[in-house]
Parts: C-alpha cells; sequence; structure tokens
C-alpha cells in the first residue's frame, strides 16, 4: 500500500509514458441509467 500522493505521482507517470495516453471516464458520464447518473455527468464534463 502507497500513499494517495506516490499513486498520483505514478499515474501521471505512466500516463505521459504512455504510446496512446486515454483517460476512459467510465460507465457514469458516458450512460445516464438514472438521474443520478445524469447529474455526476454533467459534474464531470
Amino acid at each position: 500500500i502507497t500513499s494517495e500522493d506516490k499513486a498520483y505521482e505514478e499515474a501521471a507517470r505512466q500516463f505521459l509514458m504512455a504510446k496512446v495516453p486515454t483517460i476512459f471516464p467510465g460507465p457514469l458520464v458516458l450512460w445516464a441509467w438514472n438521474e443520478k447518473a445524469a447529474k455526476k455527468a454533467t459534474a464531470v464534463r
């Protein structure tokens, strides 16, 4: 287990070194299957 800061640093490092860096937003943003998900998707966008 590691600290949150170290985890973010490693995630950023991997993202920067990736051949095709991609961030997948997840199903809440892609599909508004209920009102709560739609509100979260709007907030994330």
